[in-house]
């Protein structure tokens, strides 16, 4: 699977449906600029609040941006692979069947990334004591010779921790995130269907579908933490939603076009035709 050629394609494919896309942006970006200002409501940033409430609300919010962002992906992955055009006032009302099964499948296998990263997490946590203990005293030696060193040993462990999650979290989009488009095309595949077909491409998959979005969602988190503070809260909701939207377009245009890259070169027994499904 050619990545340089899918990324170049995707970014061609984004610009010249630039006008179709930035009308569809609208709608989404009305509802996620409304729910983060709900969100802000909601929260009681100096109250004390159960774990358990604070995860939950957490799932809440996760899965609502969740939602809006399947209905958008439907829309995005359709008019990439069948030129399919949409009117912006209608689209987000759309809940067919399609919809309902994509959403189903994209909140299933968001939750399995954030399991892989929950395991990650769990497992750096797990070596850090025994990691600390064993190599304390190399890090002491080389953090009295040269001071710039002397945080050397969380670095490595961060560093570490950070890329099996990574790998973890976009191994598992890759061998799954397939489905998407599928479904989005009403093809009603299954989970092992995803798993077979993805495996000869998984460690490229893992780079278009899973390292460039944790990489973009991080720059994303980064700058506008960085931000925050020097902008009116409006105008960094609007700014938030604007560039997470177009960016989100980009990263569908990506997934969209390595699954009919996949699907054409896959052997006919796996790989259902890309065409027009009937109504």
């Amino acid at each position: 699977m050619p990545i340089w050629v899918i990324l170049r394609e995707a970014a061609s494919q984004v610009w010249v449906r630039r006008g179709h896309f930035g009308k569809l942006m609208l709608l989404p970006m009305v509802v996620t600029v409304a729910i983060g200002y709900l969100q802000d409501l909601w929260e009681q940033p100096n109250a004390e609040q159960p774990t358990v409430r604070i995860l939950a609300e957490g799932v809440f919010w996760t899965a609502l941006y969740g939602i809006i962002s399947a209905l958008f992906a439907v829309v995005i992955h359709r008019s990439i692979l069948l030129d399919e055009r949409v009117s912006s006032s209608r689209w987000f009302l759309r809940l067919t069947k399609r919809e309902a099964i994509f959403t189903g499948w994209s909140l299933l296998i968001g939750g399995g990334m954030w399991f892989m990263a929950a395991t990650g997490a769990a497992l750096i946590g797990a070596l850090a004591i025994p990691f600390n203990i064993w190599c304390s005293d190399l890090f002491y030696l080389i953090g009295k010779a040269y001071p710039w060193l002397e945080n050397l040993g969380q670095t490595l462990l961060i560093g570490v921790g950070v890329s099996v999650i990574g790998f973890l979290v976009s191994y598992f989009a890759a061998r799954t995130s397939l489905l998407l488009p599928a479904t989005a095309l009403d093809q009603r595949q299954k989970l092992g269907w995803a798993w077979t077909i993805s495996k000869p491409h998984a460690m490229r998959l893992a780079f278009l579908v899973g390292v460039i979005p944790l990489t973009s969602l991080l720059l994303q988190t980064l700058g506008f933490t960085w931000i925050n503070e020097s902008l009116w809260d409006p105008v960094h909701q609007a700014l938030s939603a604007f560039v997470s939207c177009s960016l989100l377009i980009m990263e569908i245009a990506i997934l969209s076009l390595s699954y009919r890259w996949i699907i054409e070169s896959a052997p006919a027994t796996q790989s259902p035709a890309i065409v027009e499904p009937i109504p």
